[in-house]
């Protein structure tokens, strides 16, 4: 109906109005209002034209309606990056499906061009730029048509897909080294990968800045003993080269266990940007966006990434199994409570403070104690004195 009805407006003006479609800018015509929307995850954009024009049948060319994408990174890659293909490449003008009336609000939406994806399926992260033409008309006032362009800049930020098939394999004996490997992400723009023990560790990781191989793997040299799952995230270059997105976590692999005593220390990653390992060359240090990622999901959101869902800042605390024993420790060892216990400070019994007259009380009952000792010592020498004299004569008051 739209086109139809554009059809025939046009042919009116093609009557009246004199100029034939395609004229540039003519007196008394004002060039079309056009407004660029946000890109969205799969790279579409809705343009919206309006013809200003306040006399006259005012009408919005809809087959002139176009957008065109240029892609441009915003700085250089690292040493080691091959750019992916299209490098800095720029699609034809391309034609939405449009809505509206006539005069406008005309919106379109177009769909991120084939031409300008990689292989034909992947779009690439990163900076590009927008231009939306488009021409209004005004039937019956002479001046005919005017031709009016907008641009804008704007970035894509995709995470990678989530890698699959994560598969986990110890040496020879159950003993370490563990070998885990997984399905890679298909995007051309993937820098590497981040392998997480089941505590949220980091277990190794892998660049991989040259074309993506059909499979990737790296070893966890230092796991310690213990049974172990492992996940994957990939990390994927966002609207440029130096800021870093990752994935949602793979499944996590089948459980292996390692021979060995359990490792001594285990560093737990409290923050992407500063705990995870650079997956470039020497002098490459990317910021890792903070993550957006939805713990469920796909991989469709913008402006993503870093720790893996579920990490934790401190290691996990082995679990206990029947009869409250811890299984890491040997057997007939002292038994261990099934969780942690916490401590309430409130019921923790603090001695009260002494009393004011604790000193003066003390020093009253030491006194009284030697007293009653001199006392006694007194009346025995007393006594013995007595025993020693003899008996003694009454005294004759008369003599």
């Amino acid at each position: 109906m739209l086109l139809a009805a554009s059809a025939g407006v046009l042919g009116a003006a093609a009557l009246f109005a004199g100029p034939a479609f395609g004229d540039t800018t003519t007196a008394g015509v004002p060039p079309p209002t056009i407004s660029i929307g946000q890109m969205q995850a799969d790279g579409s954009v809705q343009v919206t034209y309006t013809n200003p024009a306040t006399t006259g049948v005012p009408s919005i060319t809809v087959s002139s309606l176009t957008l065109t994408y240029n892609w441009a990174p915003t700085d250089a890659p690292p040493t080691g990056v091959v750019p992916p293909a299209p490098q800095n490449t720029t699609s034809g003008p391309i034609s939405g499906m449009c809505t509206g009336p006539l005069a406008g609000p005309v919106v379109c939406t177009y769909a991120f061009p084939t031409s300008m994806m990689n292989a034909g399926t992947n779009i690439l992260n990163g900076n590009y730029e927008l231009q939306a033409a488009g021409q209004d008309c005004v039937v019956l006032l002479p001046g005919g048509c005017t031709n009016g362009t907008a641009t804008q800049n704007d970035g894509l930020a995709n995470p990678a897909t989530t890698p699959t098939g994560v598969t986990a394999t110890t040496g020879p004996k159950g003993a370490a080294p563990v070998t885990i490997s997984w399905t890679p992400s298909p995007e051309p723009d993937v820098a590497g990968y981040y392998v997480f023990r089941n505590d949220g560790s980091v277990a190794c990781h892998l660049s991989e800045f040259d074309p993506i191989p059909a499979s990737t793997s790296c070893q966890d040299t230092n796991p310690g003993g213990g049974t172990f799952t492992y996940t994957v995230k990939a990390a994927r270059f966002g609207t440029s080269y130096s800021s870093l997105l990752l994935s949602n976590a793979s499944a996590a692999s089948e459980s292996v266990t390692v021979t060995g005593p359990p490792a001594t220390t285990t560093t737990v990653p409290k923050s992407s940007s500063t705990t995870l390992p650079s997956l470039g060359p020497s002098g490459f240090k990317p910021v890792v966006v903070p993550t957006k990622i939805p713990t469920t999901g796909g991989s469709g959101s913008k402006g993503l990434s870093a720790l893996p869902a579920g990490a934790s800042s401190s290691a996990t605390t082995p679990s206990t199994s029947g009869g409250g024993y811890n299984p890491l420790l040997p057997y007939g060892s002292i038994p261990q409570p099934a969780s942690p216990t916490t401590l309430d400070p409130a019921a923790i019994s603090v001695p009260a403070p002494p009393h004011k007259g604790s000193s003066i009380e003390t020093i009253a009952v030491v006194g009284a104690g030697l007293l009653v000792a001199v006392l006694a010592l007194h009346g025995l020498w007393l006594r013995s004195e007595v025993r020693r004299a003899g008996t003694l004569e009454p005294l004759d008051p008369e003599a």
